[in-house]
């Protein structure tokens, strides 16, 4: 990274490498944008903000590094000008950025760059006085001969985008052309980490050269919605949907292969439940479009929400700012890749239709189908897992924080409803049981999801002893008259197995609790097959002084695949082969 300069020292121009010390990820990614927007002025002949650009501005690119240059010291503004003029537009209200929208048909169709729009106003541009926006519009537009879908957007038509106000453009330049020294701008470029602990804090200050490179970066980001972070929607703006966001920024290593790429890439903007699935989801959406297969992508995902233990005034529930509540680095391998295609196609996301009438009891003028996608939670969890290079059924029977607020939510409907209390890790159990058991019994029966034949073993052994306590209770369902019901016997079975397994905290009380349950079935109900042949790899692991918790684990994971509880009645997916009865 340098700058260009003639005889008399006066700066004619920028110059930036992938490989420069100063270039973080964010940096990197706004070298890419710039790279892909001069690709785009190139392209598009005929196009006035194309032909002004390349009045005002040359450039030299590899695909490691991009120069610029502008001529005179004093043409350094109009040349800013007219880059970020091509680089940030808006068409129908709604953003156009040529760097990724090379399509004719997305630059003609406002609806195809909706996730772009979204996206950079509820992360990069959140704050109005930023980025000011006008009023919510929805419109109906048919896609298909039968299919009507309605579009909710803050249009900015009429209004100055952030990058071309005038204000932004002197914090750069001055009268000699760009400034020497450190510029101080709105932390809008770098999002979430506003000053909030006192007045002297900047925003964010650092040198020109790099301020050019973060007014593009949000350009080749991509955006999702944080499945399970619904809030309650304003008063003054009900149409307004107040989730948690989230910015994929990827790790760019080659700019010929990013240019060639990025423009194919796109990440469904709602259906996602974490972090770890939105990384990975990025990964392999983009090593499946990349020219070179064996370079595997990179990427840092962050996300963004409100909050209120941050720049609330007195009486305020929350700050207008959202905050950074997570970030995700992934550096992942083809195993990992090839093992969330895997889960991203055993559980996909569903879509639920939803009553026509509202909750006040008022039904809509014209009656449409109502919906909305419902992504599987345990999706996120297993997502995360397989990042961190964890067991894919670790920490199966705890929430991911992500899901607090959709489980806090239903835990306050069955208070009002039933007057009782159900912890959150119960609900979420629960919840896994009665709607994705099948998908995890899919996942267990993938040999590669398995790190060790140990693992698997005690997985199997386990659900064959969970069989013969099943037929247990339905044997003494039969002979006892007046008893229990055979439901009733095998959810009071599968309620007591969870409390037992989730109350085991250390590795001594879980090998006592597996060894009494494993030791239960009496009489023909004896030890399985399986149990009995691989019983030192089985103790072994459950005596493991590190990964005695994979035990623990693996057996809640059994449980919550082959599992009962209350409101599903199904208990014949318990025996799945013959060799379970040996």
């Amino acid at each position: 990274m340098g700058r260009l300069t003639d005889d008399n020292g006066d700066t004619i121009g920028l110059s930036w490498k992938l490989s420069d010390s100063d270039m973080d990820l964010l940096e990197r990614a706004g070298l890419a944008a710039l790279y892909m927007t001069l690709r785009a002025a190139e392209e598009q002949v005929g196009d006035a903000k194309a032909d002004a650009l390349r009045k005002v501005l040359r450039w030299n690119m590899t695909h490691e590094s991009v120069e610029l240059r502008w001529g005179k010291p004093e043409a350094a503004k109009s040349a800013l000008e007219a880059l970020l003029a091509f680089a940030w537009q808006v068409r129908d209200g709604v953003l156009y950025l040529p760097a990724v929208h090379r399509d004719k048909r997305q630059r003609e169709t406002y609806f195809l760059r909706l996730t772009e729009h979204n996206g950079v106003l509820n992360t990069f541009l959140q704050l109005e006085k930023i980025q000011p926006r006008g009023n919510g519009e929805s419109r109906i537009e048919a896609i298909d001969d039968d299919k009507e879908f309605v579009f909710r957007f803050q249009s900015l038509a009429g209004q100055v985008l952030a990058p071309h106000k005038s204000r932004t453009i002197s914090a750069l330049v001055g009268k000699k052309g760009l400034k020497p020294d450190d510029v101080e701008l709105s932390s809008w470029i770098k999002p979430g980490s506003a000053p909030r602990f006192s007045e002297s804090e900047k925003g964010w200050c650092s040198t020109a050269d790099l301020v050019v490179l973060l007014m593009l970066a949000p350009i080749v980001c991509l955006y999702q919605e944080l499945q399970g972070t619904d809030r309650p929607k304003s008063d003054k703006k009900p149409w307004i949907r107040l989730k948690d966001h989230l910015y994929v920024c990827p790790d760019v290593r080659h700019l010929d292969e990013f240019d060639a790429t990025r423009p194919d890439v796109r990440l469904d903007p709602i259906n996602t439940s974490g972090l770890g699935d939105a990384a990975l989801a990025f990964v392999a959406e983009y090593t499946s479009r990349s020219l070179r297969r064996e370079s595997i992508a990179g990427c840092t995902v962050v996300a963004m929400g409100k909050v209120t233990y941050y720049g609330g005034k007195p009486g305020q529930k929350e700050s207008n700012q959202s905050i950074r509540k997570g970030i995700v680095d992934i550096w992942t391998e083809q195993d990992t890749i090839r093992r969330y295609r895997i889960l991203h196609r055993t559980m996909p996301s569903t879509f639920r239709p939803k009553s026509d009438v509202y909750a006040d009891g008022s039904k809509p003028e014209v009656a449409r189908p109502r919906g909305e996608f419902k992504v599987p939670s345990a999706r996120g969890r297993i997502a995360d897992n397989l990042m961190k290079r964890r067991a894919w059924y670790s920490d199966i029977a705890i929430p991911p924080r992500w899901e607090h607020h959709a489980l806090k939510k239903q835990q306050d409907e069955i208070k009002k409803k039933e007057n009782k209390h159900v912890s959150i890790e119960r609900l979420w159990f629960h919840n896994l049981c009665r709607y994705q058991r099948r998908q995890l019994m899919e996942l267990a029966n993938e040999q590669t999801f398995w790190q060790s034949d140990q693992e698997r073993q005690l997985h199997e052994a386990f659900r064959k002893v969970l069989w013969r306590l099943v037929e247990r209770e339905k044997l003494a369902a039969q002979k006892r008259s007046g008893s229990r019901s055979e439901e009733d016997r095998i959810e009071d079975l599968y309620d007591d197995l969870y409390r037992r397994l989730t109350r085991a905290k250390t590795r001594d009380l879980l090998r006592r609790e597996l060894t009494q349950i494993m030791a239960e079935p009496p009489g023909r109900f004896s030890r399985p097959k399986g149990l009995r042949e691989h019983l030192d790899a089985i103790w072994a692991l459950v005596n493991d002084r590190h990964d005695w918790k994979k035990a623990q684990d693996l057996a809640l994971l059994t449980l919550a695949s082959y599992g009962q509880f209350r409101g599903r009645s199904d208990h014949s997916n318990i025996e799945t082969s013959e060799g379970d009865k040996a």
